[in-house]
């Protein structure tokens, strides 16, 4: 039927220019016939219409919606809305202080070492009370740091048989300033010698590098030590947060309500030493350590 069509328009010499425009855009852009006789009679260009058919097939009413939208007189820009002026802010009194050497090489390399170093990470409430009490109790100058240096050593030597433990230390040196080095052979130090060590390494001033398997990281006003290991031979970093007060009731049944001191720990493992069941273990031999200090005199 198409072709007797064809046929037709031939003989009729005005569907001559009809049938070569037929012929070649129908091929090319897949002009139905309706949308061809279109496009012939108002000398279009086919290559501009967007087919919405079957397969990109231009169809009839799409020809006349482009007619439609080439007549449409084209619309007036519209006038930008002004907007209200945003508020200028106070500046803050902000002071950039100057970056020495050896302390922005110490920040580049933590930054690697963390690129570098899967990490992982788990947190734990600590019941401080028992802690506290213990202190209190040997009357000596040790603090919850010392305890926690010796925790760490403790609960990683039950998890991995180790011979010897270094324990990195960091704690806070002044006002946004902090001191990093290492107590080696910890699971042979008492409490008090290990208090002793820390101060010393306070009094030096400067961070010395770090060797230790493990890290405790206390700081002032700092909650998570932010996973940052020293090399990729440590397991990981307990970051010990600031202590904090909340009531409970007692559990031994009666409507009693004890007051507590609870501390938030983190612990940021390395997942090519740990994995995330020798993670748990090493975090709750931590917490046991530290709720029950006076196994760590034995």
């Amino acid at each position: 039927m198409l072709a007797s069509k064809l046929a037709r328009s031939v003989v009729n010499p005005k569907g001559a220019a009809l049938l070569r425009h037929y012929c070649s855009d129908y091929t090319k852009h897949f002009l139905m016939p309706s949308a061809a006789r279109l496009v012939a009679l108002n000398h279009l260009d086919a290559s501009n219409i967007v087919g919405t058919g079957l397969g990109g097939r231009i169809m009839r009413y799409d020809v006349v919606a482009f007619m439609e939208k080439k007549q449409s007189p084209k619309k007036a820009a519209k006038a930008a809305i002004p907007k209200p002026a945003t508020p200028v802010a106070q500046q803050a009194n902000f002071v950039d202080e100057a970056v020495d050497g050896e302390k922005e090489s110490r920040m580049q390399f933590d930054q690697q070492v963390k690129r570098e170093i899967p990490h992982a990470y788990l947190s734990e409430e600590v019941d401080m009370k028992r802690l506290n009490a213990f202190i209190s109790k040997v009357n000596a100058v040790v603090n919850p740091t010392d305890v926690a240096v010796k925790a760490a050593c403790n609960a990683l030597c039950r998890q991995q048989p180790l011979q010897s433990v270094a324990v990195n230390v960091c704690v806070s040196a002044g006002w946004n300033d902090a001191l990093s080095f290492t107590i080696p052979e910890v699971q042979k130090k008492s409490l008090l010698a290990i208090h002793e060590a820390i101060e010393a390494g306070k009094k030096t001033g400067k961070s010395m590098p770090l060797s230790g398997a493990i890290t405790v990281c206390s700081l002032e006003n700092v909650m998570s030590g932010g996973g940052i290991l020293s090399s990729q031979q440590e397991v990981g970093t307990i970051t010990l947060g600031s202590p904090y007060s909340t009531v409970r009731v007692s559990e031994d049944g009666e409507d009693k309500i004890e007051r507590c001191v609870m501390e938030k720990v983190h612990f940021a493992y390395n997942a090519l030493k740990l994995d995330e069941i020798s993670g748990n273990e090493v975090m709750s031999a931590f917490k046991s350590f530290m709720e029950n200090p006076e196994f760590l005199m034995e």
